[in-house]
């Protein structure tokens, strides 16, 4: 394996052989600043992974969180922002400036355009092209990925009880399933839902 830069990696963590952790960025703007990575407690890096620093553009920084598996050949590029107890499996790749929150699911081989955000328990199926943000608790897939349910299992286990499975639930169908545009859709569900995790 290859740890190369300023990276900082936490307690706990394993990294397989062939990894490559913290090398430059492959960004046209970068041009020698001081960037870094940074990887989090209990976190298994697996065979051929790729994760760069972070360029200036872009807060100097990619950082990833504590308790995730990165399967083997995955690719994290500069400036993504990864959380918590997130599952990439093979080839999962994330371009520039991505961010996974806590618990999501990447399914092998799916590809993510820069800027997109990856919601909290979100679920994306293999062999999927991502161009779009996906909120939380969302299950969607596809060339390009589109939304197809909840994450309901998910939702159990990580203890979020039936009221507010409900309510993700109503928030999903009025943002996909309604006739409303998604301003009108966001609107309705600020003014009829109310849990925290919607």
């Amino acid at each position: 394996a290859t740890i190369d830069g300023r990276t900082t990696i936490d307690e706990d963590c394993h990294v397989f052989p062939y990894a490559s952790l913290g090398t430059i960025p492959q960004d046209l703007t970068f041009h020698g600043e001081m960037v870094y990575l940074e990887i989090g407690r209990k976190t298994t890096i697996r065979e051929y992974v790729t994760i760069n620093c972070g360029t200036e553009k872009g807060g100097n920084y990619t950082r990833i969180g504590s308790g995730n598996l990165i399967m083997a050949y995955c690719h994290i590029a500069h400036n993504c922002l990864l959380g918590n107890d997130i599952i990439m499996v093979n080839q999962a790749s994330l371009t520039g400036h991505c961010v996974v929150e806590d618990r999501a699911f990447l399914s092998g081989m799916t590809g993510f355009h820069q800027f997109t955000r990856i919601g909290t328990l979100a679920m994306v199926s293999a062999l999927s092209a991502i161009n779009k943000d996906i909120p939380p608790y969302v299950i969607c897939g596809g060339r390009p990925a589109v939304a197809q349910g909840i994450n309901v299992v998910g939702m159990r286990r990580a203890g979020i009880g039936p009221q507010v499975r409900a309510e993700i639930k109503e928030a999903y169908k009025l943002l996909y399933r309604s006739s409303m545009n998604v301003s009108q859709a966001l609107e309705a569900i600020k003014q009829s839902l109310k849990s925290p995790e919607v």
